[in-house]
């Protein structure tokens, strides 16, 4: 099964807020089985990253939560399947909501 994570759920999955415990179980149950696949959008990471910087700079994280969340997104990153995303797909997909 193939698993679309968005930018919200990265986010819970690395900074205390609410719905961290169910977003990290989640993952965590479904990493278990080799059948299952990550997936996420390519615009996830410009957001992911404007996200936890902005938790830096409001003091939510310090430099060390920072980096360790930085280190362990990019290790992810690599593993997670971006599928390309075209205008057209985007078009087809506004006129099927």
């Amino acid at each position: 099964m193939k698993i679309f994570l968005d930018t919200s759920a990265w986010i819970k999955y690395f900074i205390e807020e609410a719905g961290i415990t169910e977003i990290q179980n989640f993952i965590f149950e479904k990493s278990i089985s080799v059948e299952n696949t990550f997936a996420t959008s390519a615009i996830t990471y410009a957001e992911f990253y404007a996200t936890i910087k902005r938790a830096l700079r409001g003091n939510r994280i310090n430099q060390g939560q920072y980096d360790k969340i930085k280190n362990e997104f990019e290790n992810q990153w690599v593993i997670v399947d971006v599928p390309a995303v075209s205008n057209e797909l985007i078009e087809n997909s506004g006129r099927l909501a």
